[in-house]
C-alpha cells in the first residue's frame, strides 16, 4: 500500500512540474477552433490505431465506430449508456461464460435462483418499458410542451 502511495505522491509531483510551465499552452489549446481539433484528434486517431497492429481492418473498425457515433449523436442517443456499455460489455461477456461454464452450459439455472430470476426479470422489463416509450404515439399536450419549453 505504502508504495502505491508513494508512486501516487511522485506522479503528482512530476506532473505539478510538468504542468506549471504549460499552463499557458493548456489555456490556448481550449481557444482552438473545433475544426481543427476534430480533424486533429481525427488523425492522431488513425495513425495510433494503424500504429497499433499494423492492420487495415482495425482502420475499418475505427472509421465504422467513428460513423455509428457519427449517426447516434444526429439522432441524439445518450453518451453515457453507450460509454458504459463498451466499457461494462466485455466484462459481463467474460463472466457470462464463466457462469454458463460452471453450469455446465445450462441457461435455466443462470434464472433458476429466486433473487437472479428477479434481477434478470426487472432487466427484461427495463428494456420492454423503454421501447414502449420511443415508439408510442406522444400525445398532443406533450407536444405542446416540448414546443413551449423549446422556445423559452
Amino acid at each position: 500500500m505504502w508504495g502505491l502511495l508513494a508512486s501516487l505522491l511522485i506522479g503528482n509531483a512530476m506532473l505539478l512540474v510538468l504542468n506549471l510551465p504549460l499552463v499557458g499552452l493548456w489555456a490556448r489549446l481550449a481557444t482552438v477552433r473545433p475544426a481543427l481539433l476534430h480533424g486533429g484528434i481525427l488523425v492522431l486517431a488513425t495513425v495510433g490505431t494503424y500504429a497499433l497492429h499494423r492492420s487495415p481492418v482495425d482502420l475499418l473498425v475505427l472509421f465504422a465506430l467513428g460513423g455509428l457515433a457519427f449517426v447516434m449523436r444526429i439522432h441524439a442517443f445518450p453518451v453515457v449508456p453507450v460509454v458504459i456499455g463498451a466499457l461494462l460489455g466485455p466484462l459481463a461477456e467474460q463472466h457470462l461464460l464463466r457462469a454458463l461454464a460452471i453450469a455446465e452450459g445450462r441457461w435455466m439455472l443462470l434464472v433458476a435462483r429466486p433473487i437472479a430470476g428477479t434481477l434478470f426479470a426487472l432487466a427484461g422489463l427495463t428494456i420492454l418499458v423503454s421501447v414502449w416509450r420511443a415508439l408510442r404515439p406522444h400525445d398532443s399536450a406533450e407536444l405542446v410542451s416540448e414546443e413551449v419549453r423549446a422556445k423559452h
